[in-house]
């Protein structure tokens, strides 16, 4: 079985913020945005939620192996793709 990098190690700034969900809602206040975010503790894994009734939550996701993040959302069964790693958003 692989073993992978503490998620804390290798994102320092998210664990510092209490997980991904509270990391993404203080990135967004400090560009004066208010975004809701699922309340989680995880750090890897955020979910923000849509008010429309044909889409799923947009999922953002930290990877596990190096620092690059996937963001996704699913409409209709169908996978549309936002961002494609690697990007280092910090």
């Amino acid at each position: 079985m692989p073993v992978y990098p503490d998620l804390a190690e290798l994102y320092p700034e998210v664990a510092a913020a209490g997980g991904l969900a509270a990391a993404l809602r203080a990135a967004a206040a400090r560009q004066g945005l208010a975004l809701v975010v699922a309340e989680s503790e995880a750090l890897d894994r955020a979910l923000v939620p849509t008010s429309l009734p044909h889409r799923q939550d947009l999922v953002v996701s930290a990877a596990r192996v190096a620092r690059w993040w996937s963001v996704a959302g699913r409409q209709q069964e169908q996978e549309l793709s936002l961002f494609q790693p690697p990007i280092d958003l910090g």
